[in-house]
C-alpha cells in the first residue's frame, strides 16, 4: 500500500519523510508539502492531511485519514510568544503524532524515538540547563523524544562528562581542522569528497601541499592578529599519511613555523589506513607535540578489508601500534565499523576481543550507513543485519567498553545508518577528544581548512552556527587560490 502525507511547511516535510523512512521503504510513501500535493498526480491508498490552526490563545493540530480525523490524532498546546520556538514546538508535536501513528500501522522497536538527526547529546545539554536534575532531564527528554530510558540516560551521561572540557572554554579561543583529502583507494562505504591517488608518489600530493600552505598562511595571520588562540587541531582527511615521510616533515616545518604548534592544548592526526604508517613517520610524529593519533583499520579481519577495497593487513595494524607505542605515540583511538559487508555478528566480536590485547586509550564504534555517494549506496548494497542482531551486538559494544575502562564521551547519528543506532566514541578517563566534543556539539567555533573541508562559526549569544563549505574538488580549490582570502577576510571578521 502506498502513503502519501501531506504538510503544510517545506522543513516539517523533510523531518516527516526522515521519520517515515524508519517505518516503511522509500518506495512505499511520499511525503509533499500542500503546493506540491496540488501539481502532483500520483496517487496513494492512505492519505494523510496534516491541520494546523491557530487561536489567540493556542494551536490545534490533527491528522486526517483519507478525508476523516483519525481518533487520538488530535491535540492543542499553548502559543509561544516566540516564533522560533512556537515552529519547534510544532514541528516536535507533529514528529511524535507521526510516530505514534506510523508505531501502530507498522510497529517497529525503535529506541531513539522520533530522533532523526545527527547530535542528541545536544539535546542532553539544552535540557540540562533547564532542569539540573538529572533524573528529571531524563524524564523530560523521554517526554521529548520518545526515545527509551537507556538512550535518553545515555546522552545525559556523556553531556555531563562533556562538561568537564566544556566549563574550560575560552572566549577567543578556536579550533581548527585541516584536511587533507588524499586516500591509498575509496573504501567502498565511505562517501567523504576524497580523491584516491594514482600511485604513492601521484603530483598531486604535491601541489595540494602548496595550495594549503597558501590558505594556512591567511588564515592563522588572520587569528594571530585577532590575538585569537587554538584550543584544538585536527589534522584529517581523506588520509593525511599518504604523505611521505619527506612530505610530511614539511608540513609540519611550514606549520610550526606560522603557528608555534607547543602553544596548542590537543593535537590529533588521524593516521588512518594502516598501510601509510611506517616507522619512520611514525617517528617523525612523536617529534612533534602530537597528543593523540588515529589507527582505523575498521575490521580485523582480512578478508573483508579486501571486500571494502583497503590495501593493509590486520597484522599490519597490530605492527602500527606496536611502533606507534614503542616511538612514545601512547595515546591511540581505534576505528571499527559494525556491519561491514559479509561479516556476521559473530565476526565483529572476534574483531572486538583482538582489540583487548592493545589496553586501547580510545575507540570509535561506527554502524555502517549507506550514505548517499557511497560505492555501496552505488551498488543498492542491502545490511545483512536484522535490528536486533544489530542492537545486540552495540550493547556489547557499551559492555566491551565498560570491561576496558572506557568511558563514553562523544555519540552521532547519520541517515539511513544500521539499526536506526549510533556512533559512539569511548575514551579512557581525561583522554577523551576535546575537537570531536567541541565539533560535535557545536560549542566552539571550527575552521576548516583545505579542499572539502567545512567551517562552523558558533554565535553563543544568538544560539546560531553559521555553516561556511569549502571547495571539495582539489583542482578547482587549487585553481581558485586567490579566492580565498576574499572568503577568509570576511570568515575571520566575525570572530
Amino acid at each position: 500500500m502506498k502513503l502519501k502525507i501531506i504538510v503544510k511547511h517545506p522543513a516539517d516535510a523533510y523531518e516527516i519523510r526522515e521519520l517515515t523512512r524508519l517505518f516503511i521503504t522509500e518506495e512505499d510513501f511520499l511525503v509533499l508539502t500542500e503546493e506540491e500535493a496540488n501539481k502532483s498526480e500520483e496517487k496513494a491508498d492512505i492519505n494523510i492531511l496534516v491541520h494546523f490552526q491557530h487561536t489567540e490563545n493556542e494551536t490545534k493540530l490533527k491528522l486526517e485519514k483519507n478525508g476523516t480525523t483519525l481518533k487520538n490524532m488530535t491535540t492543542s498546546f499553548g502559543l509561544s510568544s516566540n516564533p522560533i520556538l512556537q515552529r519547534k514546538n510544532e514541528k516536535n508535536q507533529l514528529k511524535r503524532m507521526m510516530f505514534q501513528l506510523l508505531q501502530s500501522w507498522y510497529p517497529r522497536h525503535l529506541p531513539w524515538g522520533i530522533l532523526t538527526g545527527v547530535r542528541p547529546v545536544k539535546i542532553a545539554h539544552e535540557m540540562l540547563r533547564k532542569e539540573p536534575d538529572c533524573h528529571q532531564a531524563i524524564e523530560n527528554i523521554q517526554q521529548d523524544t520518545l526515545m527509551s530510558s537507556e538512550k535518553a540516560k545515555l546522552i545525559t551521561d556523556i553531556a555531563q562528562l562533556q562538561k568537564n572540557y566544556l566549563d574550560t572554554l575560552e572566549p577567543d579561543a578556536i579550533s581548527l581542522y585541516i584536511n587533507i583529502p588524499l586516500c591509498p583507494t575509496k573504501c567502498t562505504y565511505c562517501s567523504f569528497a576524497s580523491q584516491a591517488l594514482k600511485s604513492e608518489d601521484d603530483p598531486i600530493i604535491e601541489s595540494y601541499l602548496r595550495g594549503l600552505m597558501i590558505e594556512l598562511e591567511t588564515v592563522l595571520s588572520g587569528l594571530k592578529a585577532r590575538n585569537k588562540k587554538i584550543r584544538s587541531l585536527y589534522i584529517g582527511g581523506g588520509t593525511p599519511s599518504v604523505m611521505s615521510a619527506k612530505q610530511l616533515n614539511y608540513f609540519f616545518l611550514q606549520l610550526n613555523s606560522l603557528w608555534n604548534l607547543s602553544q596548542i592544548d590537543e593535537i590529533t592526526f588521524e593516521g588512518g589506513r594502516p598501510d601509510t604508517l611506517t616507522p619512520e613517520k611514525l617517528r617523525l610524529l612523536a617529534e612533534y607535540p602530537i597528543h593523540r593519533i588515529s589507527v582505523n583499520p575498521q575490521t580485523l579481519h582480512d578478508r573483508t578489508l579486501q571486500k571494502i577495497n583497503r590495501r593493509h593487513t590486520v597484522q599490519d595494524f597490530f605492527n602500527v601500534c606496536n611502533e606507534a607505542i614503542k616511538v612514545g605515540l601512547d595515546n591511540i583511538n581505534v576505528d571499527i565499523i559494525m556491519g561491514l559487508p559479509g561479516e556476521t555478528p559473530d565476526d565483529f566480536i572476534q574483531t572486538l576481543h583482538q582489540l583487548q590485547s592493545l589496553n586501547l586509550e580510545s575507540l570509535t564504534v561506527h554502524s555502517l550507513a549507506m550514505k548517499r555517494t557511497a560505492g555501496l549506496k552505488k551498488q543498492q548494497y542491502r545490511f545483512e543485519w536484522d535490528d536486533h542482531q544489530a542492537r545486540s551486538m552495540m550493547q556489547q559494544v557499551y559492555q566491551f567498553a565498560e570491561l576496558q575502562k572506557l568511558e563514553a564521551y562523544y555519540l552521532y547519528r547519520q541517515k539511513q545508518i544500521l539499526a536506526n543506532m549510533e556512533n559512539v566514541g569511548f575514551a579512557k578517563p581525561d583522554r577523551a577528544c576535546v575537537y570531536n566534543i567541541l565539533m560535535m556539539e557545536e560549542m566552539q567555533t571550527v575552521l576548516g581548512i583545505g579542499a572539502g573541508a567545512v567551517s562552523k562559526l558558533v554565535f553563543p549569544d544568538q544560539n546560531r552556527v553559521q555553516r561556511v563549505p569549502g571547495i571539495k574538488d582539489i583542482l578547482v580549490y587549487l585553481n581558485r587560490m586567490p579566492e580565498h582570502e576574499n572568503k577568509w577576510e570576511h570568515v575571520l571578521s566575525q570572530l
